[in-house]
């Protein structure tokens, strides 16, 4: 039986957000379920880059859990977006595609930072 290679998270986290790229019209709905995807993929980027468990924490504990691991400019967006996306997803606030397509270029941009820095990071760990 052929051994098969592992897989590169980033690789997978990469393809996860290709696939979820806002399309035409997103309903309501759709829009809704796909904050929640966004911040899903951004949440296993924060593991994947500083091995916290930010699936299952708070924004709130994120917060405090963060502070020393990224830096400040890129911790306030990050934590702006988680915020945005709970409001969306839990308490039904309106959103819009144009806001959609705007995180998604943030958290792609991030996905893109995050990768090239923990890979050195592990670099010169090694």
């Amino acid at each position: 039986m052929p051994v098969s290679e592992p897989i590169d998270p980033w690789l997978e986290l990469q393809a996860e957000l290709t696939r979820i790229k806002p399309s035409a019209h997103l309903s309501s709905n759709e829009l809704k379920s796909y904050f929640y995807l966004l911040s899903q993929i951004c949440r296993t980027g924060i593991f994947l880059t500083t091995e916290l468990n930010a699936r299952e924490s708070t924004v709130r504990e994120l917060e405090q859990r963060l502070k020393p691991r990224i830096a400040l400019t890129d911790r306030q967006d990050i934590l702006a977006f988680l915020r945005r996306a709970d409001l969306i997803k839990f308490a039904d606030e309106p959103t819009s595609q144009g806001e959609a397509e705007s995180w998604y270029q943030k958290v792609s941009g991030w996905q893109k930072d995050w990768e090239t820095w923990k890979k050195n990071k592990d670099r010169a760990d090694d």
